[in-house]
């Protein structure tokens, strides 16, 4: 049996995990939304498809980032 430490520890790791993929998951829309964008195609197709907020869009517009 685990003590209540060791649960708080697993509990954390799968916190940090979980929080790991959903950063991922940002990243390669954020990746596939510059794409889109260098390649022409409109805000709201881009958001619809990627999931991508306007003002990152435009912040991506703006700096390249």
């Amino acid at each position: 049996m685990a003590t209540i430490a060791q649960q708080l520890e697993q509990l954390g790791r799968e916190d940090g995990w979980k929080q790991g993929v959903r950063e991922g998951e940002r990243q390669v829309a954020l990746k596939i939304a510059r794409g889109l964008l260098q390649r022409g195609a409109e805000y709201q197709f881009i958001t619809e498809v990627t999931g991508v907020t306007q003002d990152d869009l435009a912040q991506i517009a703006r700096t390249g980032d």
